[in-house]
């Protein structure tokens, strides 16, 4: 959880000049980000092998989107381009900078950001725009799903139901394997959610030099062991197979189902509201007042 922290944090504001986008913009905009860079890059178009992501064009009229998200698919443009899928992050910098584009990456989230001019604004004042690479459409399009606040599925961005999924997995199966003295956990054993790979079984240590304790935690080598890139197995397996990937769609859905339903981890509510208060703390943003 501590990467989608980072994601929040710095992901939305790497370009200075890019300004919000008005919800009217979003399509024109996106409609020509479709036609001069993404065919050009080997991409068929959205609907097949890209699309939008997040909250852009689900807000209300009046309210600004900070960026606009766009999954692409790796392997069209691996296969298009006669490329090895290691080396597209790489190359994608590449080509967005000789078409003329400052182009920046978060590689822990196979994703590439630029400023792109609003369509329609004279000024052609930036919006930044989020390029994340998949490997999975069906995986990336859950874990940036963003509920349509213009229909009013829910009063919470998709980070928070993300944060409170990341919460659930960690604390299923969650298992001290070393304690210090003063009880402090030093090594454990959980699962984690990653937003580019899917879910992952791992042990982390967070003992430090001197005795001191690292927040993050450093991941054992050789304990990484992968369960799931498909959203229907994953919420079988963490909340019980009479649930679907449907039933996550809000914050508010995934809530009732973690705090007021039967469900695979009934028994770990308080580890789960624990886990999930951190997360939204260290990510700065208000805790929903049902928690």
């Amino acid at each position: 959880m501590i990467k989608l922290k980072k994601l929040l944090t710095e992901g939305g504001n790497m370009f200075p000049d890019a300004v919000g986008i008005q919800q009217n913009e979003v399509m024109p905009t996106v409609s020509k980000i479709e036609s001069v860079i993404l065919k050009q890059l080997g991409l068929i178009g959205f609907g097949t092998d890209c699309f939008i992501l997040g909250s852009a064009g689900k807000k209300s009229a009046n309210e600004l989107s900070s960026d606009l998200d766009i999954g692409i698919s790796i392997d069209q443009l691996a296969s298009a381009n006669g490329l090895k899928l290691s080396d597209i992050l790489d190359w994608l910098i590449n080509q967005l900078g000789k078409m003329g584009y400052e182009a920046k990456s978060l590689r822990g989230f196979s994703q590439v950001s630029i400023p792109f001019p609003i369509v329609g604004r004279v000024t052609e004042e930036p919006v930044q725009v989020d390029f994340m690479l998949s490997n999975n459409l069906d995986w990336t399009r859950f874990v940036y799903l963003s509920p349509d606040f213009s229909k009013g599925e829910s009063k919470y961005k998709g980070a928070y139901r993300n944060f409170l999924l990341g919460a659930v997995i960690s604390a299923f199966d969650y298992k001290v394997l070393k304690k210090t003295d003063k009880d402090i956990p030093i090594e454990v054993r959980k699962y984690v959610l990653r937003h580019d790979r899917g879910i992952y079984q791992l042990t982390k240590r967070y003992a430090g030099k001197g005795g001191s304790i690292i927040k993050a935690g450093k991941t054992i080598a050789g304990s990484e062991r992968f369960l799931t890139q498909t959203p229907e197995e994953m919420i079988h397996f963490f909340l019980g197979e009479n649930y679907s990937p449907s039933d996550v769609s809000s914050f508010e859905n995934l809530y009732d189902i973690v705090f007021n339903k039967p469900s695979k981890v009934s028994g770990v509510r308080d580890t789960i509201r624990e886990f999930f208060i951190q997360s939204i703390t260290d990510a700065k943003l208000p805790i929903p007042e049902i928690m």
